[in-house]
């Protein structure tokens, strides 16, 4: 949780074992084993950890955040972008992909309609860019918005 620069760590929840939390487990297994057969150089690395938000919501689907995070102090993701692109994966130099105004270029990207039909690029403008409206809000109804099954009230 932020509050304005300040962020707070969520208090850990303890939670029953199901299908689902065996299944989200061996995901984030199989990419650990599979990142710890290739050379990674210039970084801290160790594995990986998920962490969801929203766990004491009832009922809970493990559908909130699923972010992935390394494991250890002075891991990686805690350095700067300089020192994080001087890091080598079997010798290969890694890049970091961030893309502009992600939910809405995938969901433009998986309904096929992408800058080919000149209705949307990111790269023109501010996607989330909606009249007087502020940022922040357009945004946070768009990520809302996304994945709801029906309308906000």
């Amino acid at each position: 949780m932020r509050q304005g620069r300040n962020k707070f760590k969520g208090k850990d929840l303890s939670f029953d074992c199901t299908a689902e939390t065996d299944r989200i487990e061996d995901q984030v297994r199989k990419l650990t084993e599979f990142l710890a057969n290739h050379s990674i150089t210039g970084g801290n690395h160790l594995g990986y950890r998920r962490i969801f938000h929203g766990g004491d919501t009832t009922p809970y689907r493990w559908n909130k955040g699923g972010r992935l995070y390394s494991i250890g102090d002075g891991s990686y993701q805690t350095w700067k972008k300089e020192q994080r692109l001087a890091m080598t994966i079997d010798g290969e130099p890694v890049v970091e992909i961030d893309i502009r105004a992600s939910y809405l270029t995938l969901l433009h990207g998986l309904r096929g309609l992408g800058a080919a039909g000149g209705a949307f690029d990111p790269k023109l403008r501010d996607s989330y860019h909606v009249g007087d409206l502020p940022r922040a809000i357009v945004k946070a109804w768009v990520t809302m918005t996304i994945g709801h099954e029906g309308f906000h009230r």
